[in-house]
């Protein structure tokens, strides 16, 4: 049994997933959730003297990315509140794959939980990051990929016959 979970939210589909399958997976109260949102960080990046200057103030992108993430994790930590848990909020800023793998180095955790999107590719999202580096390579622990959940469909279709 994991005693320290992280689960990486952004309020996608996906990361709804990630939600679910911690659900799924019953931990007991003792167990340690954590729950991850990251605002990637807007700073753009310098490309030596080249660099064209460009009216763009990165900590006030950060706040309102900032607003953003709390409305979703506060959405994220209520489901899984209605769900018996008790989740620990963290907030950070920077790339996600350096940011999930540097918290659940910090926080000793020994399971990782993302959500993976079908119709994205594998190197999008949590797999691929600025460095080229994949999660699966970085991390030191257990990672599972929750698939999003397909959504019934609103067509009205309502058995197997035409």
């Amino acid at each position: 049994m994991y005693r320290k979970i992280l689960i990486a939210y952004n309020g996608t589909p996906e990361s709804a997933s990630a939600l679910q399958e911690c659900i799924r997976l019953r931990p007991d109260p003792d167990v340690e959730i954590h729950l991850l949102g990251v605002i990637d960080d807007p700073t753009p990046p310098i490309v030596g003297d080249f660099g064209t200057p460009i009216h763009f103030n990165p900590d006030e992108q950060i706040a309102e990315d900032r607003k953003k993430m709390d409305r979703e994790l506060t959405h994220g930590l209520k489901i899984l509140r209605d769900a018996g848990l008790n989740p620990v909020v963290h907030l950070e800023v920077g790339e996600p794959v350096a940011v999930i793998d540097e918290v659940a180095r910090k926080l000793g955790v020994e399971l990782v939980i993302v959500g993976h999107g079908r119709h994205r590719s594998w190197a999008t999202r949590w797999w691929r990051g600025s460095t080229d580096a994949s999660l699966i390579e970085k991390i030191s622990c257990s990672l599972l990929v929750a698939p999003e959940r397909h959504r019934p469909s609103t067509l009205g279709y309502r058995g197997f016959g035409l």
